[in-house]
């Protein structure tokens, strides 16, 4: 999702021109392969790492007093000790000015080890990821933050991310 003055768009109706309106999210643009937020922005071209995670890991809580429902994300499954791989899909719906750069971010950088076989595609491309959790690492549910910036591209604004859950057990 991007943010900064990107989030804020002016309606292109002549009547509302002068008007500023936030972008929102919308499933049925993600759903068709496009930028979430919406309206879209003239030339824009949308692109992303998107995880290939193999499996389905229960986020919230399950069972509870409340009547709450367990949350599901995709994700990966890892052993304490122990190492795990998935792919990242590199995705453009047209054509980017090159390449861009991919890194991997954990909200708990102390906890998991991570490691891509690239940091830089395009469409079409697939990045391997192996994450590594140390033998002292805890049990439990943790988000890893996936951002793609085309290269020579100013961060702000620019930034695509997108996450998914690890658990370590």
């Amino acid at each position: 999702m991007r943010g900064g003055p990107e989030a804020y768009v002016h309606p292109v109706e002549a009547a509302l021109s002068s008007f500023v309106i936030q972008r929102i999210w919308s499933n049925a643009s993600i759903a068709a392969g496009h930028d979430p937020c919406v309206p879209a922005l003239p030339g824009e071209v949308y692109y992303a790492a998107i995880p290939v995670a193999p499996d389905t890991i229960l986020t919230g809580s399950q069972g509870s007093p409340t009547g709450e429902e367990a949350l599901s994300s995709r994700g990966l499954k890892l052993p304490i000790g122990g190492q795990a791989t998935l792919e990242l899909a590199l995705y453009s719906d047209g054509a980017t000015a090159g390449p861009w750069s991919v890194s991997l971010q954990s909200y708990d950088p102390t906890e998991l080890g991570i490691s891509l076989s690239q940091t830089t595609g395009q469409n079409g491309s697939l990045i391997k990821v192996t994450l590594t959790a140390p033998p002292d690492s805890f049990a439990g549910v943790q988000f890893v933050s996936v951002s793609s910036v085309l290269v020579g591209f100013p961060p702000i604004g620019g930034l695509n991310t997108w996450q998914f859950a690890v658990l370590t057990y």
